[in-house]
């Protein structure tokens, strides 16, 4: 492997979305922007994105955090967008912190509702332009609420939700036509360390923590264990990897998804056919190592 020829990428498009208060219940009415979003994430070309609220990634005990802003901070890192709709007093806390955070700030999608943008508050001068100025003006994205058949942010009951779904899913693909990914693979980013090891993972199909641990120190990445259980945590979390055990050992085995990691071969070794020698790896496995193999199978879901 050649370490400055690394790139890495997500295995599934992935948006993370904070806001007002959502129960996404068709049922039930409107309780927010959010809510309004949610309920039409699934439609259209938003179908290809793994759409999930930040309340529910955050379950700190299964990824081994104990500080919510760093998991926000590597969750951002891992996401095409941070969608936040600003329509609550948390809302506007987490603009103000988020807008800050070098990590975050990148991938801030801001949507805020056109009577609160026209006022000359902090909030405009402060956050929105600061983002504007530093990421481009696709970073803000003012809704006009009247046009949309609602008076307030804080009753959107009335919301055109047809009108509303054909608005916000041509805003969020303008923001990330804007928003280039490098993809060059950099150590100093934690986002760029889970999508490499879960490259890693996916090459071998299944690998013991001890043996990515191996790996790393052979390309000269060598962080604390505790760094890197935390963000193989965070790659289950996302779904990109199961961790289980089985027998006495655990093991970290890759779930569907996009390679996550390219790289070329060092010169000497010959050219290999990367889908051939991940099929042989299996076969290796199911041969040689048993419990390995019934984790590889398990993580896909049987069908191997």
């Amino acid at each position: 492997m050649s370490v400055p020829s690394l790139k890495v990428h997500a295995p599934t498009p992935l948006v993370i979305v904070c806001g007002g208060k959502t129960e996404i219940d068709f049922n039930k009415p409107l309780l927010s922007l959010r809510d309004a979003f949610m309920r039409i994430s699934t439609k259209g070309r938003l179908a290809k994105f793994d759409i999930r609220i930040a309340e529910d990634l955050v379950r700190l005990p299964q990824a081994g955090y104990d500080d919510l802003l760093q998991l926000e901070a590597d969750l951002s890192q891992l996401s095409e967008l941070v969608m936040l709709f600003t329509e609550s007093a948390g809302s506007f806390t987490e603009l103000g912190i988020f807008s800050m955070d070098d990590e975050i700030s990148p991938s801030l999608f801001v949507i805020v509702d056109r009577y609160n943008y026209l006022k000359d508050s902090f909030i405009r001068r402060g956050p929105l332009d600061y983002l504007s100025k530093k990421f481009g003006e696709h970073t803000v994205c003012v809704i006009d609420l009247v046009e949309h058949g609602s008076e307030r942010i804080e009753n959107v009951q009335t919301l055109d939700q047809d009108k509303f779904e054909k608005f916000i899913e041509r805003k969020i693909f303008e923001r990330l036509s804007s928003r280039p990914e490098p993809r060059t693979f950099l150590k100093a980013r934690s986002g760029h360390l889970i999508k490499l090891m879960t490259g890693l993972i996916q090459n071998y199909a299944s690998l013991t923590y001890d043996e990515i641990k191996r790996i790393l120190v052979a390309i000269e990445i060598d962080e604390p264990d505790d760094k890197i259980r935390r963000l193989l945590g965070c790659a289950e979390l996302f779904k990109w990897i199961k961790i289980e055990k089985n027998g006495t050992r655990t093991f970290y085995s890759a779930l569907p998804g996009t390679i996550a990691v390219q790289f070329e071969i060092r010169e000497g070794i010959g050219k290999v056919n990367r889908r051939d020698w991940r099929s042989a790896v299996r076969e290796y496995w199911k041969e040689e190592d048993p419990d390995r193999f019934k984790c590889i199978s398990s993580a896909a879901g049987g069908a191997i």
